[in-house]
C-alpha cells in the first residue's frame, strides 16, 4: 500500500480514535495565576542507576536529536524533594513507561525554576518550567490523549 492509500485510509480510525481520546486523562487547573498555575498532569516516572525515583517535568530536545531531560525527585510520602527540579544525564537517568497523576507548578511565559544542578546552570541554560508539589496517584491506568496521526500509526503497527 502506498504513501497516499494509507493517508486518505486514515479516517478509518477516527470513530476508534475519537472514543480512546474520550477515555484519555485530560489535565485539569487547579489555579490560574499571571505568572503560573497549579494543576494536575500525567507525568512519566524516570529512575536512576542508584536506585533514586523522580518524574520527568521537561525535555528539552535538539536539533541533533539530543537534549537534557529535567526531574524532580520524588520522596518516599510522594511529595517532591527539595532536590529538584534540575538536570540529569541521560546516562544516569532512564525514563520508564510507568505513569502518574501529579500536582505540579508549571510558569508561564519567560519564568521559570533554576536548576539546583550547579553544573547546568550557566548562560544557554533553561528555564524549568514545572516543578513537583506531589504525586496524586502512583502508577495510574490514565493515559495522555492522541492526535489521529499517531492512532492511527500504532493501529497500522499493531495489524503489522
Amino acid at each position: 500500500m502506498g504513501f497516499f492509500s494509507w493517508l486518505f485510509g486514515i479516517d478509518k480510525y477516527r470513530s476508534d480514535w475519537e472514543a480512546y481520546n474520550r477515555g484519555a486523562y485530560q489535565e485539569k487547573i487547579i489555579e490560574d495565576h499571571e505568572k503560573y498555575m497549579v494543576k494536575t498532569m500525567l507525568l512519566n516516572e524516570a529512575r536512576s542507576l542508584s536506585g533514586k525515583t523522580a518524574v520527568c517535568v521537561m525535555v528539552v530536545r535538539y536539533n541533533t536529536g539530543l537534549g537534557s531531560l529535567a526531574i524532580h525527585e520524588v520522596n518516599k510520602t510522594g511529595d517532591g524533594s527539595k532536590k529538584g527540579p534540575y538536570f540529569v544525564s541521560r546516562k544516569k537517568w532512564k525514563v520508564t513507561s510507568v505513569v502518574h497523576i501529579c500536582l505540579v507548578v508549571e510558569t508561564k511565559e519567560d519564568y521559570g525554576f533554576p536548576s539546583s544542578n550547579p553544573y547546568q546552570c550557566g548562560p544557554g541554560s533553561h528555564p524549568i518550567r514545572r516543578s513537583l508539589l506531589q504525586v496524586i496517584e502512583f502508577n495510574t491506568a490514565q493515559y495522555r490523549p492522541m492526535d489521529l496521526w499517531d492512532y492511527a500509526f500504532r493501529q497500522k503497527e499493531k495489524q503489522s
